[in-house]
């Protein structure tokens, strides 16, 4: 079972004890992309409200900045300064693949399939974070992806412990903050499976009307901004489960 997530759909995981300050965190999922289309794609990103990068970390889908390859399949990592790096190895469609972000004091490292695929030194030990989501900018997610195994730890795992925890984990694991599995099979929320409560939720509801453009006023988005969005009859944009 996992989230299969269309257009305009994000997942807020919803952190009780947030704003959290992060000396080293972790945080890891398997996605399933089906196709591979325009930029700006961003599968996660945190952010602590403060309208800068300093305490921001987001990954997005772009064309490759070292090979000719134009395709938008090749995860770019922006974190506490500019500018954003580039994986050296471009993900695969209609694969399962594991995908990790790493910070721990000193540098954040971007992990596909447990090797790591870029770097990126830190200007400072610590960053905070307020907000934390899947498809964070769902307006720039025009195909359909989906989630499973979603974790986010207080410690840097090492690529060993990312590879030899794919598909499962304990959720009593030391220094797991929130587990969520996804496997839920209905609604529009997700347990976490550590019993710590931080139950995640997809919070844009697509309206009932259809054909028309048929506005509702949602909760902010992870920056602050209130959030839109509009039902079509020939272009559904809602989440479901599979």
């Amino acid at each position: 079972m996992c989230i299969k997530r269309q257009k305009l759909n994000r997942v807020m995981l919803n952190m009780k004890d947030a704003p959290i300050t992060f000396n080293a965190y972790t945080i890891e999922f398997k996605m399933y992309k089906e196709e591979f289309t325009a930029r700006n794609y961003m599968i996660v990103g945190f952010d602590n409200g403060e309208g800068n990068i300093n305490n921001r970390m987001w990954v997005r889908f772009e064309a490759s900045s070292t090979t000719s390859d134009v395709v938008n399949r090749w995860m770019q990592m922006n974190t506490m300064a500019q500018p954003g790096q580039t994986a050296v190895t471009p993900c695969e469609a209609k694969k399962w693949q594991h995908v990790a972000i790493v910070f721990d004091g000193s540098a954040t490292s971007l992990y596909l399939d447990g090797e790591q695929v870029v770097q990126k030194s830190a200007p400072r030990n610590t960053v905070t974070f307020k907000y934390f989501a899947l498809l964070p900018q769902p307006s720039y997610c025009n195909t359909t992806i989906s989630f499973s195994e979603v974790r986010l730890w207080n410690v840097a795992r090492t690529s060993t412990q990312l590879k030899n925890n794919v598909n499962n984990v304990d959720p009593k694991s030391e220094g797991l903050l929130g587990y969520w599995k996804m496997n839920e099979g209905h609604g529009y929320t997700f347990e976490d499976a550590t019993g710590n409560g931080n139950t995640a939720e997809a919070n844009i509801r697509v309206p009932a009307t259809c054909g028309t453009r048929s506005l509702t006023a949602l909760r902010p988005d992870w920056n602050g901004r209130p959030i839109w969005t509009i039902c079509n009859s020939c272009s559904v944009r809602s989440f479901l489960l599979i």
